[in-house]
């Protein structure tokens, strides 16, 4: 479940996202905010309304008898972007979703944010199938206004998906370095179809990876390393992936 904080950012970020030129803030039905979170509406989303309501950073008008509701930029601009993190209101998609077409069939797992800051951070948000939670997907939102692209992982029960093909070049690179922390380049290279071109797919992987607790994060400098964690790793894998057997046959083969 998305947490109380998250939800106010978003929904403050459907408005800001849809401004007009000059800083002038639309009214809008709350349905029509509401509706755009498709599916990953929860609990917290109606918390979040009822506190940004209730600490005045929306505005409730009845025109027609009917209810509409924007931000108060005038008296709470300070407020405002201190949740949404972002100082310069007019730059739009801090917050960028996925369509909701987009997702259909899909379950939400996490988010990730992209490295860049300027002059927008894209996001990387992480599903699997509904019928088949092995099943990974990323969708990659760059800019509010274009569909998300795309990148398929495919099954961690099918050996030769590329989410599997880059777990397995990731015991590769941890074997090469004798269980030290290595780089994600070092994957790259031993697996660059399945990693791709632009190295998306290989992030993305990783960022699974991580997710599960299958990998550590270690920064060194500038760089960041990864490490397996094992017990964790094998025991799950094992447990509920067909490549936890080439986890496991990799180990059998450095005992050895």
């Amino acid at each position: 479940m998305i947490d109380v904080d998250q939800w106010q950012k978003r929904i403050l970020q459907f408005f800001v996202d849809r401004s007009g030129f000059g800083r002038i803030y639309r009214v809008t039905k709350k349905d029509e905010v509401l509706d755009s979170f498709g599916s990953h509406k929860d609990t917290n989303t109606y918390i979040a309304w009822v506190q940004l309501e209730t600490d005045g950073l929306i505005l409730h008008y009845v025109s027609n008898g009917d209810d509409y509701y924007t931000i108060d930029f005038i008296d709470k601009q300070n407020e405002i972007a201190k949740i949404i993190d972002n100082d310069e209101l007019d730059s739009k998609s801090k917050i960028m979703q996925p369509d909701e077409s987009e997702v259909d069939g899909l379950e939400y797992h996490f988010l990730e944010k992209g490295y860049r800051t300027y002059p927008e951070q894209s996001r990387y948000y992480y599903y699997t199938k509904k019928d088949d939670e092995s099943y990974w997907i990323c969708l990659h939102k760059t800019k509010p206004n274009n569909r998300a692209s795309r990148i398929i992982l495919g099954s961690l029960r099918d050996q030769n998906s590329r989410i599997s093909r880059i777990w397995t070049a990731t015991l590769q690179a941890s074997k090469d370095a004798k269980n030290d922390p290595f780089l994600r380049k070092r994957v790259e290279d031993i697996e660059p179809k399945a990693c791709g071109n632009n190295r998306l797919p290989s992030k993305a992987a990783f960022d699974v990876f991580n997710y599960k607790k299958w990998l550590s994060k270690i920064s060194k400098g500038k760089k960041t390393l990864y490490k397996i964690n094992t017990i964790k790793s094998k025991k799950e894998i094992s447990e509920n992936e067909d490549i936890g057997e080439q986890k496991q046959k990799i180990t059998d083969k450095d005992s050895q």
